[in-house]
C-alpha cells in the first residue's frame, strides 16, 4: 500500500518552515474571503441605513456639520499626539 504522506524527517526544520508556511495561507485564504465579505455587507448596511435616516430627518445639515467637527476634532487630537487612556494599565 503506498503511503500519501511525505517523509518529513529528512527535512530540517528551516526547510520545513520553508516549504509548508505558505500551506497555511492557501487553506486560510476562503476563510479571508468569506469574513471580509461580511465585514463589507455589513458596513453596506448600515451605511445606507445611515444614510436613509440622515435623508428623513429634518436637519441634515446639523448631522453633516457635527459628523465635520467630529472629524477634525479628532483629525486635530491625534496631530497633537493625545491618547486615550487604557484599561487595566
Amino acid at each position: 500500500m503506498l503511503d500519501a504522506t511525505p517523509d518529513l524527517s529528512i527535512l530540517s526544520d528551516e526547510d520545513f518552515k520553508a516549504k509548508f508556511v505558505g500551506s497555511r495561507y492557501i487553506v486560510l485564504a476562503p476563510a479571508f474571503v468569506v469574513g471580509a465579505g461580511l465585514i463589507a455587507a455589513v458596513l453596506i448596511l448600515l451605511g445606507r441605513a445611515f444614510v436613509e435616516t440622515v435623508r428623513e430627518s429634518g436637519h441634515r445639515r446639523l448631522i453633516v456639520a457635527g459628523l465635520v467637527g467630529l472629524a477634525v476634532f479628532i483629525v486635530i487630537l491625534t496631530y497633537l499626539g493625545v491618547e486615550l487612556p487604557r484599561e487595566g494599565g
